[in-house]
């Protein structure tokens, strides 16, 4: 009976914690996010051109792009040279923001959250004329362990704020310190007024 009773207090104890998603995972669900939501079904028996354009830092994003419109509209035909159809894909800005650490209760694990902000736009040009013009400004939130902080980083994507600096040891150290003199404060007292 004590066996069990231990081994269920120890499996209640055991978190099993997930992989954060990296910062240009999310990027990429965000630009996919931005394709899905184009309202235009191009011709899909007409070759397409599709020119993607943004800062030299967010290029490597060009396959992502090429990928979510081929997996959006199954059977398009993508041709560099095509005048009769053209998509042009447009990032404007990729903007991560982190915040300052929090912490998840009085003892808990140190926190920050993390914001993903993606704004562009889309032009859908057929026979050389302007068909359509979309625009998007997605965003996406989460918190992160403090300690999982170099996991998520991509060394392609720029962090805007970071609000995330080392911790220092007296902060650290700050809340065990009040709850082991609170503990040993109480213990004190109970004996020596139980005692009188």
């Amino acid at each position: 009976m004590i066996r069990k009773l231990v081994f269920i207090i120890l499996l209640s104890n055991f978190v099993i914690s997930a992989q954060p998603v990296t910062n240009s995972e999310i990027a990429s669900g965000l630009i996919e996010k931005s394709i899905m939501e184009f309202p235009v079904k191009p011709d899909l028996e007409k070759p397409l051109q599709l020119v993607y354009h943004s800062p030299d830092r967010f290029s490597f994003y060009k396959n992502s792009v090429t990928r979510d419109f081929l997996k959006r509209y199954q059977g398009l035909k993508i041709n560099e040279r095509s005048q009769d159809e053209r998509i042009e894909y447009t990032i404007e800005n990729l903007v991560i923001v982190y915040s300052e650490p929090f912490s998840d209760g009085f003892l808990g694990e140190q926190q920050f959250e993390r914001e993903i902000n993606l704004r562009g736009g889309m032009l859908y040009y057929s026979n050389g004329e302007l068909k359509e013009s979309s625009s998007f400004n997605l965003f996406a939130s989460d918190s992160i362990a403090l300690e999982q902080k170099d996991y998520i980083d991509s060394p392609g994507l720029k962090v805007s704020s970071d609000g995330t600096e080392a911790e220092s040891f007296l902060s650290g150290v700050t809340g065990p310190a009040i709850a082991v003199g609170a503990t040993l404060v109480s213990l004190f007292l109970f004996f020596t007024v139980r005692s009188k």
